[in-house]
């Protein structure tokens, strides 16, 4: 049920979703000869508005950095840790599936980090957490990133597999409880900027504190670059995914699913 709620919301918080539905306010319901009254102009001019804004460069950086707010990269330095949690999100299951090749989306950084910090040694071992509700076999997200880590060097019995988690939530119990079976005391979780405030509340929420490990930033200092006033399809897109991330926080917390400092 939750997750055919959060599927639902996808749709209800699309600033796409927002703009068509105004200007659909503006289709007549009835064949009529008489010109769009000034509510129904009013509705059309706003959904164009919002499309538009939600379009912008500017409204898009905004938003991705109220998602990363004061996140940071944790500065290992001379640390060792016995685990490094990888969080899924990374795989596009079904081009996979289609092309019959590895295919990743733009979230890969999560893995080329957990590669790095297990090459240079400092997590001994990793929990790869993920899967997909339209995964096929060959395509679960979990064994084809640990496959990936093997075929880069990592020794398959420092890997270790989470396959069954459809979200945050589940990542973080599922992963703990993996965790304590194998006596992982220090642990470090690795994720986008952007999902890490609630990653963090999902382990915090069963009573685990890894210290994080934030990559794939997307944000920049809006004082240090001109923004662009193009509208495009890709800061919509952008904008949709932080609006998401914004509200599944705050339905996160009202289940107490996470708990946020």
């Amino acid at each position: 049920m939750f997750f055919l709620l959060s599927k639902i919301l996808d749709v209800l918080l699309s600033p796409y979703s927002w703009g068509i539905g105004l200007m659909a306010l503006a289709l007549p319901f009835r064949r009529a000869k008489r010109p769009l009254g000034p509510r129904r102009r009013a509705a059309a001019f706003a959904g164009l508005v919002v499309v538009l804004v939600f379009s912008l460069d500017p409204t898009a950086n905004a938003l991705t950095r109220a998602c990363e707010g004061d996140t940071v990269r944790g500065d290992t330095g001379d640390k060792h840790y016995d685990a490094v949690i990888l969080l899924g999100g990374v795989l596009e299951d079904r081009a996979m599936f289609s092309s019959g090749q590895r295919a990743y989306n733009g979230n890969v950084e999560r893995l080329l980090a957990t590669y790095d910090l297990l090459r240079r040694g400092v997590a001994r071992d990793v929990i790869v957490s993920g899967s997909s509700p339209t995964a096929r076999p060959g395509t679960v997200e979990a064994v084809v990133l640990a496959d990936q880590l093997a075929d880069w060097g990592i020794a398959r019995e420092r890997i270790v597999l989470e396959d069954k988690s459809l979200n945050t939530r589940e990542n973080a119990v599922l992963s703990m409880k993996l965790a304590e079976a194998r006596g992982y005391k220090t642990l470090l979780l690795v994720t986008s900027a952007t999902h890490m405030v609630r990653a963090l509340g999902c382990f915090r929420a069963v009573g685990a504190d890894p210290e994080p490990y934030a990559v794939d930033f997307r944000s920049y200092t809006p004082s240090a670059f001109p923004a662009t006033y193009l509208p495009r399809a890709e800061y919509l897109a952008r904008s949709t995914e932080m609006l998401r991330e914004l509200f599944g926080r705050a339905v996160y917390r009202a289940q107490g699913y996470a708990v946020y400092r």
